[in-house]
């Protein structure tokens, strides 16, 4: 058995019986709203992501409008952007109703993981940006 087979028996022994994730202090919502608002992230969670809070954090690429995955979007470029060189705080102006700081916390966290594929991440990220942001100065 390979380390990194052995490494994945153990994580999955050791997640038998462990709690639900922790990543949100309030339940996730559902149905056609889940993506609507950000939720709440715990530092640690925007530290160390994981696949348990990306299940709960990041759409699923069935989600996902294909305008966000081949790189035509304005949003995908600023997420590529904050990617590689960092996020200007007044490059994001939030939608009404949403909370910035709250926002960006839950974008960091999907952004910071390593668990899904960078594909997946920035597609996923630049979606939910779009529901919860207007770029500044777009047309």
């Amino acid at each position: 058995m390979t380390k990194s087979a052995k490494r994945k028996a153990h994580d999955a022994k050791k997640s038998e019986g462990a709690p639900p994730s922790t990543a949100n202090k309030t339940p996730a919502p559902t149905g056609a709203n889940k993506w609507a608002q950000p939720q709440e992230v715990t530092q640690l969670a925007v530290a160390f992501g994981g696949p348990e809070v990306m299940r709960d954090l990041l759409p699923p690429m069935s989600v996902i409008p294909k305008e966000f995955d081949d790189g035509d979007s304005p949003y995908l470029k600023v997420v590529s952007m904050w990617f590689y060189g960092g996020l200007k705080a007044s490059t994001l102006v939030p939608r009404e109703g949403i909370d910035k700081t709250k926002a960006i916390r839950h974008l960091q966290a999907c952004l910071g993981s390593f668990e899904p594929k960078h594909e997946h991440k920035t597609a996923g990220v630049a979606y939910l940006m779009s529901q919860w942001f207007t770029i500044a100065g777009a047309p």
